[in-house]
């Protein structure tokens, strides 16, 4: 059972993790392209943040069905997309100063490993399921 409730939370961790990506790709790319000229850190910390609003709504809602009047999850969820998020825009910043790789590629690597890492801890640092 264990296993069966494990993999609807994974599951559903996709789904949002897929629209979250959606939302989080758009702004940076138009905040890339279009409004910070190339500045890849902002870009990432901007389009990151829209990330972290969508993804806490639905995981919450959604993905790890928590009472909707229940709030004590958002401080450590903050924490921890606060960390993605510094580590992501580093990454991001590093990867694009040292590789001869399209933006996009680095960007959807480091999304995929950031992405892996927030299941694991949202899962079980911060809805504790």
């Amino acid at each position: 059972m264990r296993n069966k409730a494990f993999f609807i939370h994974l599951v559903k961790f996709i789904i949002i993790g897929a629209s979250n990506t959606i939302i989080s790709y758009i702004v940076f790319s138009i905040l890339y392209n279009k409004l910070l000229a190339g500045d890849a850190f902002y870009s990432q910390c901007l389009s990151y943040t829209a990330g972290i609003i969508w993804s806490f709504i639905w995981n919450k809602r959604w993905t790890f069905s928590e009472k909707p009047n229940r709030w004590a999850s958002f401080a450590p969820f903050l924490t921890l997309q606060l960390i993605l998020l510094l580590i992501s825009a580093f990454a991001l910043d590093i990867a694009k100063g040292n590789l001869d790789w399209n933006i996009n590629l680095i960007w959807g690597c480091v999304m995929a490993v950031s992405t892996a890492i927030n299941f694991v801890m949202t899962k079980y640092l911060v809805f504790r399921l």
